[in-house]
């Protein structure tokens, strides 16, 4: 993928801060004239965080196709779409991916930001959209909406997740489940009903959890949620 502007950069800066999850890809002119596009490495990792498909487990050839619901977003009016994710016979079945409609919303090596909600794709072209004029207007707009709606729900699991936590609090100290490094985190999550796996998903509706001693003197870090494009080629 081309270098990003800095008006993308920033586009993406104002989108993060506002709670959404999102991938990028860029359609080049060929692409763009047949009707396809290469899954890389990150769209392929956010489809399958988000549960919605996972290459690996996908055969090649058109019979073997999946086809997701997705919405193409303009400054003022969304257009339904169809996804289609699929592994071709040729060219060892590298993964590909296809938006109907996109042709009329896309220039070659325009910037998309792909976003997961609700079990559809939703799609923004970064390059020409007004981001932060569309989430600022006070005239209602199809991606305010969107990120209203996520922002709703995002804060709702949040909320529910701290008040187990006060709950869990108000009770006093829990036993640890087993003499063990892990024993924190084991018996945070078996104490909130969360079942204990190997997954590195996050540990609830979405949300990484992460406990420590409080007297360890390891580094404790999530990650960047806004990252520094500029390190980067």
């Amino acid at each position: 993928m081309r270098k990003l502007t800095k008006q993308e950069e920033e586009k993406i800066k104002i989108l993060t801060e506002n709670y959404i999850s999102l991938t990028l890809i860029e359609p080049n002119e060929n692409g763009l004239k047949k009707s396809i596009m290469d899954a890389n490495g990150t769209v392929r990792n956010y489809l399958k965080t988000n549960n919605l498909h996972d290459y690996n487990l996908q055969s090649q050839g058109p019979e073997n196709k999946i086809i997701i619901d997705a919405l193409i977003y303009e400054a003022d009016k969304v257009s339904k779409s169809k996804t289609s994710l699929y592994r071709p016979i040729t060219k060892k079945g590298d993964p590909r991916i296809w938006f109907t409609e996109l042709t009329k919303h896309t220039n070659p090596n325009d910037i998309l930001a792909i976003i997961s909600f609700e079990k559809k794709l939703h799609v923004l072209n970064l390059t020409q959209l007004p981001i932060k004029q569309l989430i600022e207007s006070t005239i209602g707009n199809p991606l305010k909406e969107l990120i209203e709606e996520i922002n709703y729900i995002e804060n709702a699991v949040s909320k529910e997740l701290l008040n187990m936590l006060v709950n869990l609090a108000k009770g006093g100290p829990i036993l640890s489940m087993v003499d063990a490094d892990t024993s924190v985190g084991r018996t945070l999550e078996t104490a909130l009903g969360i079942d204990i796996n190997s997954s590195k998903l996050p540990d609830y509706k979405g949300i990484e959890l992460k406990s420590f001693r409080n007297k360890k003197g390891n580094r404790k870090n999530l990650f960047a949620q806004v990252p520094d494009w500029n390190l980067s080629e």
